[in-house]
């Protein structure tokens, strides 16, 4: 954190990015296993917002912006991991946001559905992609937007980020 401040001369934007995911029956996972999906996707948001925020305070207007995931809003199968993971994170967001509610900052989740990433941000698809899948740039679209003035008055929410017919 006293790095972050010396090198950057504070912070006013911190995007939490991390994750780990894997696909097994629930009996299938191993302990480690679950620990590392907990530890990636939950525990590791903790430690870099706890470490953060004293800086991101002296910011007039600091955001966080948590990237969870659909799986934080709905149970899927073979998920079970990553779903306790992300509705863990979302609800970090929600109660933090409620925390921090007279300080400076806001603190926000996106929720993207699938993404499909055969795609790269320079690039134009050489493919339509699935509609039903959002496009990185469009998470990217969601924090700067969370990141921002017109941002302001979000604070504790999830933004969906799904493509066209998911739901």
């Amino acid at each position: 954190a006293a790095l972050v401040g010396q090198t950057l001369g504070g912070l006013d934007v911190l995007v939490n990015n991390a994750g780990v995911w894997m696909e097994r029956e629930f009996q299938a996972y191993t302990r480690a296993e679950w620990d590392l999906t907990i530890a990636t996707n939950l525990t590791a948001i903790f430690d870099v917002t706890q470490a953060l925020l004293p800086t991101l305070l002296r910011s007039d207007s600091a955001r966080i912006v948590n990237i969870a995931s659909i799986d934080g809003e709905v149970g899927f199968q073979k998920l079970v991991a990553q779903c306790a993971a992300k509705f863990g994170l979302v609800g970090f967001t929600k109660a933090l946001a409620k925390e921090l509610w007279n300080e400076p900052i806001t603190v926000n989740a996106i929720c993207p559905a699938e993404v499909d990433k055969s795609v790269t941000y320079a690039a134009t698809p050489a493919r339509v992609p699935a509609p039903e899948r959002a496009l990185p740039w469009d998470v990217a679209r969601a924090a700067v937007y969370l990141a921002s003035d017109e941002g302001v008055r979000v604070n504790g929410a999830c933004l969906d980020v799904h493509g066209v017919g998911f739901l």
